[in-house]
């Protein structure tokens, strides 16, 4: 279940994504790191949180994190790997 005091979501998409925290928060645009943001908000999301918690632990307006869970949704319909992506971020937040 969500905790919003242990940053240990963030933990899992670095190293599930590759991708450190700083670029994955930010404002960064690349394909890779929309991905990786949008499987933190989607992971995250069904893990319990809610959009101000994401926002508080990102650094992200809640907004942003909106918006991000809107196109997580989307493309976990339309794509395989990504579904995965997120089914195994989900799995190792909860162990």
């Amino acid at each position: 279940m969500w905790t919003p005091s242990r940053p240990a979501l963030i933990a899992v998409i670095e190293s599930v994504s590759g991708i450190q925290k700083q670029e994955f928060c930010g404002r960064a645009k690349s394909a890779l790191i929309v991905a990786a943001k949008e499987a933190l908000v989607l992971a995250g999301r069904r893990s319990g949180a809610t959009a101000t918690d994401l926002a508080r632990l990102t650094g992200l307006d809640v907004a942003c994190i909106s918006r991000r869970h809107d196109a997580a949704v989307r493309r976990s319909k339309e794509d395989e790997s990504f579904r995965y992506v997120v089914t195994r971020v989900i799995q190792e937040y909860q162990e």
